[in-house]
Parts: structure tokens; C-alpha cells; sequence
């Protein structure tokens, strides 16, 4: 009940906008101050090094603020979400497709920068290498200095937080479910059914970016870490099938 109790509290949260944005990153003109646009570009710009400089092909198109810190609907302690936007302009061992190139460059993050944490401010920056401009709340451009997206505060007025609750909980118990199943049939023991869930868990991502609604419904899924499960379980036997007896 207490975690009913509290995912309710949750969603309400994510109905509820500040009065402003977050005034550690931005001024009163919601311009980024310097300081921080330096230090959010100094800390890409050494991942882009590390990872996918000298691909022939492969080229940096933005570098943006994403996620709640770049919205009215942010905590004081929320993450400082970073998107590198890299598009493939000519990589010859990559498809077009987006999914292969984000997949490929989170293989890159992974292995060269496995441990790499940076705090801004005693704020976790998450910095991901993601191959398209796509935001629902907003996308403020590190590189640009400029709003990419506007962020509104009535961009979820129309919401009814007993329906995301009702949806939330259906779709939270069906992971559960699948993961139970997939775990005790051993199907997850197979490189067959690694690459199932990894398509499971991209299907949930990218649904969870289509519109607001989903969005929400998205993060709710994420705050009570189903989301994480999905990831543990997929690594965990990731690893079994590539070890070496």
C-alpha cells in the first residue's frame, strides 16, 4: 500500500510545474549561465573523444539539455540529462537505421568509458550518445546556446492522474510478468531471447517518447525500477553467454 501510496504522490509530482526553471542552470531570461554551458560541453566533448572521434562518418550535429532539468517539472536533486546527437552521415560498416547506430554507440560508451561518473553542483550528468532531436518536455542546446524546444508549464494540464495510476500499474504487473516468464523458462539464457528483451525494453523506450502521456507513464515505470530489472536481467546474462569457459 505505502508503495501505491507513494507512486501516487510520484505522479502527481510529474502533473505539477515549478514556478520557474531550474535556477542553478538557467537565469532569470532562462538563458544557460556560462559557467555551466561550459562545463555541460567540456564534459560531452571529452565522451565524444573517448569514444567515437576519428569514425569516419560519424558526426556530432548537437549537444543539448534534456530530460526534466531542461522543464518546469524538475527536483532540486534531479539528474542533469545530456544528449550528444550524432548523426551517420557515411559510417560504411553502420546502417542507416537509428536503432543500430544507438545501439553500436552505447556498445562504444559502455566498454571505453564503463566507470565514468561526472557531478555538477553534487548533480549526477548523465551523458548519452543518441542519434536523434527529440524531446517532450524540452531540449535547450548546449552547443547553440539557445532553446531548441520551449518548455511549457501546461504541457500535461489535460492529464487526469487516477488514469495514469490505473495505466501505470497494468503495464507495470505485464514487465513483471514477462520477466518472470522469460526467467523461469530460461528463454533469458539464450542469445535469442538476450536479444528479445533488448528489443522488449527499446519497444518500452521508444513508446515511452511518443507523447506526453506516455512519457509520464514512462518515468512512473522508471521511478519504481522495473526499468532497471529489465537492464540488470539483460547484462547479468549478457555476460554468461559471452564468457569463455
Amino acid at each position: 500500500m505505502n508503495k501505491i501510496i507513494s507512486m501516487k504522490d510520484t505522479c502527481i509530482r510529474l502533473l505539477t510545474p515549478r514556478e520557474t526553471l531550474d535556477r542553478t542552470l538557467f537565469d532569470e531570461h532562462n538563458k544557460m549561465y556560462p559557467e555551466i554551458r561550459k562545463q555541460l560541453f567540456e564534459q560531452a566533448d571529452f565522451v565524444v573523444k573517448k569514444t567515437i572521434a576519428g569514425i569516419p562518418g560519424l558526426k556530432v550535429h548537437d549537444i543539448c539539455l534534456n530530460g526534466s532539468s531542461a522543464s518546469y517539472f524538475y527536483k532540486d536533486n534531479s539528474d542533469i540529462d545530456v544528449k550528444i546527437e550524432v548523426h551517420n552521415d557515411g559510417c560504411n560498416f553502420l546502417t542507416k537505421k537509428d536503432e543500430d547506430l544507438i545501439r553500436f554507440m552505447g556498445y562504444m560508451k559502455t566498454a571505453l568509458l564503463p566507470n565514468h561518473k561526472v557531478r555538477l553542483n553534487n548533480r549526477f550528468v548523465d551523458l548519452k550518445l543518441n542519434s536523434f532531436q527529440f524531446e517532450i518536455m524540452g531540449l535547450y542546446s548546449v552547443l547553440h546556446d539557445k532553446w531548441v524546444i520551449e518548455p511549457k508549464k501546461d504541457i500535461v494540464s489535460h492529464l487526469d492522474a487516477d488514469e495514469l495510476m490505473e495505466e501505470y500499474t497494468k503495464r507495470y504487473y505485464i514487465i513483471k510478468n514477462h520477466l518472470n516468464e522469460i526467467t523461469q523458462s530460461g528463454e533469458i539464457l539464450t542469445l535469442k531471447g538476450i536479444k528479445n528483451l533488448e528489443k522488449y525494453y527499446t519497444d518500452i523506450y521508444l513508446t515511452g517518447i511518443s507523447d506526453v502521456r506516455e512519457f509520464i507513464i514512462f518515468k512512473m515505470l522508471k521511478y519504481r525500477g522495473v526499468l532497471k530489472d529489465i537492464q540488470k536481467i539483460f547484462v547479468e546474462n549478457l555476460k554468461k553467454n559471452l564468457t569463455i569457459e
